[in-house]
């Protein structure tokens, strides 16, 4: 399930390599239905931080999202921030 919504994922493609597109789609209750992300790795570092655009159809404007790994204690800590062009 991805966030209060009770969405589901149901199409993934994904290649962890810098400049690979990424695809992802999930599945909401009605009204709101089938919702699409795609978008492009731009940095991978092991096991440290991803950085990639996310668009979601059909919304032009993207966002580019910084996601970092931070051990703590023998737990993972993931910090995402999402960073959206100003109008």
């Amino acid at each position: 399930m991805v966030g209060a919504t009770r969405a589901r994922l149901f199409s993934a493609g994904m290649r962890g390599r810098p400049q690979a597109r990424r695809e992802v789609a999930v599945r909401e209750p009605a009204p709101k239905g089938e919702v699409a992300f795609h978008g492009e790795y731009r940095e991978i570092t092991p096991p440290d931080r991803l950085v990639y655009t996310e668009l979601m159809e059909p919304y032009p404007d993207g966002s580019l999202v910084t996601t970092t790994f931070a051990d703590e204690a023998g737990k993972t800590r993931v910090t995402v921030i999402a960073s959206y062009p100003s109008k």
